[in-house]
């Protein structure tokens, strides 16, 4: 951590350090918790409805509130698995979810917000969708379009 006081200029340059080395923690978590989509909000319907219909089974038979509760808690256990922004971050000390910890860092670095509105995962031998050049290339990520905001 920086110190106190210091120009304008050398904050900007402690946010960028701050912000990059935050991506590159990102992408090694991107590589070893291999996320599916980012938030809820990216999620494939057919998967959420399938996660609720099985939600729902389970649950049938129990009164509407413990019904309720179940559903909500199977759906909130199956986007930690699979949404980044969900994950508990396997990079960052105590395992924050990655959401909380971008938003405590936001505030660390005195930033309205940190966000990463997208991410692409590639591994040696994975098909890529969007993979015009049919190259597989190394296993890299890129935490894309991390944005702060002041």
């Amino acid at each position: 951590g920086g110190g106190g006081g210091g120009q304008e200029g050398e904050e900007g340059v402690g946010v960028s350090a701050a912000l990059e080395e935050a991506g590159r923690r990102l992408a090694m978590h991107v590589v070893a918790a291999k996320p599916a989509f980012l938030d809820e909000a990216h999620a494939p319907p057919a998967l959420m409805a399938r996660e609720r219909a099985l939600a729902e089974e389970a649950a049938s038979g129990k009164p509407d509130k413990v019904r309720v509760n179940m559903v909500e808690g199977r759906l909130r256990k199956a986007l930690q698995d699979v949404a980044l922004l969900r994950q508990p971050h396997v990079v960052e000390e105590g395992g924050p979810a990655v959401g909380a910890h971008l938003e405590a860092l936001a505030r660390s670095l005195g930033l309205e917000a940190v966000e990463v509105t997208g991410f692409v995962r590639m591994a040696v031998g994975e098909e890529q969708a969007d993979d015009a050049a049919g190259e597989g290339g190394a296993e890299e990520e890129d935490e894309g379009g991390e944005e702060a905001r002041q």
